[in-house]
C-alpha cells in the first residue's frame, strides 16, 4: 500500500519539480550557445535573467 501511495504522489510532484529545472537548463544552454556561437554581447544575458 505504501508503494502505491508513493507512486501516486510521485506522479503528481514530478512534473511540478521537472518543469522549472528544465526551463533553467534550456535558458542556460541557450545563453551559453548564444554567446559562443552567435556572438551575443554580455548584456543579452539580462533578457534571459528577466532584468532590464
Amino acid at each position: 500500500m505504501m508503494k502505491q501511495t508513493f507512486r501516486k504522489l510521485h506522479r503528481i510532484v514530478a512534473p511540478i519539480v521537472f518543469l522549472p529545472l528544465f526551463m533553467t537548463v534550456i535558458t542556460g544552454v541557450a545563453y551559453r550557445l548564444g554567446r559562443n556561437w552567435f556572438g551575443f554581447v554580455k548584456r543579452a544575458g539580462t533578457y534571459f535573467n528577466g532584468n532590464s
